[in-house]
């Protein structure tokens, strides 16, 4: 398996299905749960794997923060929270 293929792939499909981040950050996403396995004795299921853990981890960061354009989103700075429009 070569990680570097499998992580740009990932990375590709995941910026497409998650808009609201940016393809780099996607894809040091990817590279840090590759990282998470590591000395995985099977690596059959990595890329699955990996793929799956980065997805779980880019839609609770959506959910934190819906893709909105920036002119609409507002935020309390003192508690960090999303206003609504």
């Amino acid at each position: 398996m070569d990680v570097q293929q499998e992580t740009a792939r990932i990375t590709q499909a995941l910026a497409a299905r998650h808009p609201l981040f940016a393809p780099a950050t996607v894809e040091r996403l990817v590279t840090r749960v590759f990282a998470e396995f590591e000395g995985a004795a099977v690596t059959t299921y990595l890329p699955i794997l990996v793929s799956r853990a980065a997805d779980v981890r880019l839609r609770d960061l959506d959910h934190d923060y819906p893709a909105e354009p920036a002119a609409e989103r507002r935020v309390d700075l003192s508690t960090g929270r999303l206003l609504s429009a």
